[in-house]
């Protein structure tokens, strides 16, 4: 552990054969007492950090129910084959999160055309009032730029709006703007979304949809896991 002077606070050098070489506000310091302890550092102690996560106050339904809510600011990864049902629970959830954050839903559209999105959450009675659609383009990102903090974003799905990029990267991208935001993906054969594997590491939690239940079986950052909820129509 480092040695300091008690008189000025500077740290011991081996070259100073126990005389201090620091400055005072008063001149050259010449302390010859010198006590151990931690350097100093700009780290946050975590007896200052906030134990409240903000969970936000949604209706339920499955989706909400296997997660326990809905942390403000987190990144849900909602995984699960083709025509299980993705889409339409992000919908529902999506659009309750913003009213509570009071905020908008972006939804990033590459999977369907944007009448159909419109159909989805009219088919749960969901209102489409702030919801705002935007088409892929070549800019992935962008749509983060635009929008506030309150807002909510969804992609669907993550493998055609990356198109060429790292899926992880992407994510990691999304993490550092800080919105709350539903990621819709498709698995593989294994039940893995496709792409790079530390894909799922880069998010706050995974729902895994099948046609018999939502499940998150061991992320999510606010809520014990694992989890399971029966399927059931809205």
């Amino acid at each position: 552990m480092p040695r300091y002077c008690i008189s000025c606070d500077t740290p011991l050098q081996a070259s100073w054969r126990g005389i201090c070489q620091g400055w005072k506000a008063d001149g050259f310091c010449g302390g010859q007492y010198f006590v151990e302890k931690d350097p100093p550092t700009s780290a946050r102690p975590l007896t200052q950090v906030s134990d409240d996560v903000n969970v936000l106050p949604v209706p339920e339904s499955p989706l909400a129910n296997v997660l326990g809510g809905v942390a403000d600011g987190a990144v849900i990864l909602v995984l699960g084959p083709g025509g299980v049902g993705k889409s339409t629970a992000v919908a529902h959830l999506s659009w309750h999160v913003a009213r509570a954050r009071n905020g908008r839903v972006f939804w990033c559209n590459a999977d369907q055309h944007e009448t159909l999105v419109k159909a989805v959450f009219l088919r749960t009675k969901t209102p489409i009032t702030n919801v705002y659609v935007e088409e892929n383009n070549a800019d992935p990102l962008r749509i983060w730029n635009e929008t506030r903090k309150n807002d909510v974003i969804v992609v669907d799905s993550l493998q055609p709006w990356v198109r060429t990029a790292n899926p992880a990267e992407f994510l990691r991208s999304i993490k550092r703007k800080h919105r709350t935001t539903f990621v819709i993906a498709r698995v593989n054969a294994a039940g893995h979304v496709a792409g790079p594997t530390e894909t799922e590491h880069e998010v706050d939690a995974v729902v895994y949809m099948t046609a018999e239940a939502f499940e998150v079986p061991d992320k999510c950052r606010w809520t014990p896991t694992p989890r399971r909820i029966e399927r059931k129509q809205f």
